[in-house]
């Protein structure tokens, strides 16, 4: 999934934080450097956030600010998801541009299509893929665990391919560039993946060919829209757009069941295969990104970022998102890869009934997408909906062993859809919230590659428990690695008010540094004049 996949609420940036503010204590900036952090910042003393002296307060508890990298190449600092909504009614001190207030999408509305139909060809596709699990099994005579790490592979490699695409974009191959090179490329792995003849052959078609593919268009896509449109509308925009993931797992379960009826499971996976990756084609040439959209390169002699920049992992707040990424898709994709399976094996139930309960999936995930907006500013923010919605997934997701007959099933899709809904459209605009735009791709791919590994080990580790103690146990362990791994991201505000605080710090310090030297310098030259 790159399946799965915009600040969203923060309806302003507050003009901010000078370079020096945000490495103060790196010891890479000069004097005037310094000084300018100074007169642009004060020092919110309880919280120890910086803040901008016009922003608005909040009563209650928020994530600290963040930097927002811009176009004109300085900082800005954003409110994250956790602020009130006095905090996101906050008004922006740098002049609003004229594409910011130009229709619904600030008159981007062609990438907004463009990202639509490239979530349907990427991510719709994902619930499809749970159909050939029971074919798989069958065809190479393997066991259940074996056939889902089959389709387990091909999902954690499109988050893979996520990671990959961001150590390219923007600057060694553009967007555009890239989103043509794995339309193409996936294509070419669906066409193989139909004409595999053993399991092994499958497991590198479908992995190498596929998912890393469409991982790489994805990215593409996400981040191109998210440099485009203005940041005021970038969170409805990103929800439209990921609404096209909604309408594939709707769509295709159905006529991927019809095609496997009629023309047989390899015949059905190349079409579909096919045609999906034909759509990625046509919208690819939509996501050319503006130069002055896209972060400069670093210029030649000019200070180095600070460790924490150039190496993500040395920022704790990042290490525990990584982490929350990695144990929650453990379990995450138990449900979309085991239950046609679940529903053949345990209801005797025919594969249409599975096809219909992931259609059902996707359609009650569209409200989520769509409405992401204002669902976070009813929340409270972004990562507050995130939390939330983490949490009710693992709960539901327990729930799937409980139902016996197909109307179950179908209560139990209608909650299952609701909870991922907004889950999967917010992780990327939680990234941006969290650590700003200049790095997003990478940190994002990052994200992915997390993301993949969980889903690589999964659905099989899950399969396995499936095979030793049943279903119920299986799903119980499944939800508990979603729901036990929101509790992660609670730890994160924290964190950030101890670095801001910690970055108030060293720049008070650095202050007295620079009025100590400055004393000492005037004393030493009335000593010299006497």
């Amino acid at each position: 999934m790159a399946d799965v996949a915009a600040p969203q609420m923060l309806a302003a940036e507050q003009a901010v934080v000078d370079e020096g503010m945000l490495e103060a204590g790196s010891g890479d900036h000069n004097h005037s450097d310094l000084e300018g952090g100074l007169a642009s910042v004060k020092i919110n003393c309880e919280g120890g956030h910086p803040t901008h002296n016009n922003s608005s307060k909040s009563d209650n508890l928020d994530f600290g600010e963040k930097d927002l990298y811009t176009e004109d190449g300085e900082t800005r600092s954003s409110k994250l998801c956790c602020s009130s909504s006095s905090d996101s009614e906050a008004t922006t001190t740098a002049t609003p541009s004229k594409s910011s207030s130009a229709g619904v999408f600030g008159g981007k509305g062609l990438i907004v299509l463009a990202g639509f139909v490239n979530n349907f060809g990427t991510f719709g596709p994902t619930t499809m893929f749970g159909l050939f699990v029971p074919a798989f099994k069958e065809a190479f005579d393997i066991p259940l665990g074996t056939a889902a790490s089959l389709v387990s592979g091909l999902q954690a490699l499109q988050f893979f391919g996520g990671l990959l695409a961001g150590f390219f974009i923007p600057h060694r191959i553009s967007h555009r560039g890239m989103a043509v090179l794995t339309a193409v490329w996936a294509i070419l792995g669906y066409i193989g993946s139909a004409l595999a003849q053993d399991s092994m052959q499958m497991r590198l078609l479908l992995a190498l060919g596929v998912g890393w593919s469409l991982g790489m268009n994805n990215l593409c896509g996400i981040t191109a829209l998210q440099a485009q449109v203005p940041v005021e509308k970038r969170g409805f925009s990103i929800g439209i757009a990921t609404c096209g993931a909604t309408l594939g797992t709707m769509m295709l379960p159905s006529v991927t069941s019809w095609l496997m009826a009629t023309v047989g499971w390899r015949m059905a996976l190349g079409i579909m295969g096919v045609a999906t990756s034909i759509t990625l084609l046509i919208a690819s040439p939509a996501f050319k990104v503006s130069p002055d959209r896209l972060p400069p390169k670093r210029a030649v002699g000019a200070p180095r970022r600070s460790l924490r920049e150039r190496i993500p992992f040395t920022d704790l707040a990042f290490v525990i998102w990584w982490l929350n990424m990695l144990l929650c898709f453990i379990g995450f994709f138990a449900p979309l890869t085991l239950m046609a399976q679940y529903v053949k094996e345990e209801l005797h139930l025919t594969p249409q009934v599975a096809a219909t309960t992931y259609m059902i999936v996707g359609g009650c995930g569209a409200p989520g997408r769509a409405g992401q907006g204002w669902l976070a500013q009813k929340t409270g923010g972004n990562m507050r909906m995130y939390i939330i919605a983490q949490f009710l997934t693992g709960i539901v997701t327990m729930g799937m062993p409980l139902c016996s007959s197909a109307p179950m099933m179908y209560v139990w899709a209608i909650f299952y859809g609701a909870s991922t809904g907004p889950l999967i459209a917010l992780a990327t605009v939680v990234v941006s919230d969290l650590f700003g735009m200049e790095r997003l791709v990478l940190l994002s791919g990052l994200s992915r590659f997390a993301v993949g590994i969980g889903v690589l080990v999964g659905p099989s580790f899950i399969a396995l428990i499936v095979t030793s103690a049943g279903y119920l146990a299986a799903f119980v362990v499944a939800g508990c690695f979603i729901w036990g791994s929101s509790l992660l991201l609670l730890i994160i505000p924290v964190i950030q008010r101890m670095q801001a605080s910690k970055r108030a710090e060293d720049l008070r310090r650095k202050e007295e540094a620079l009025a100590t030297g400055e004393s000492m310098k005037a004393e030493g030259v009335h000593t010299a004049s006497v």
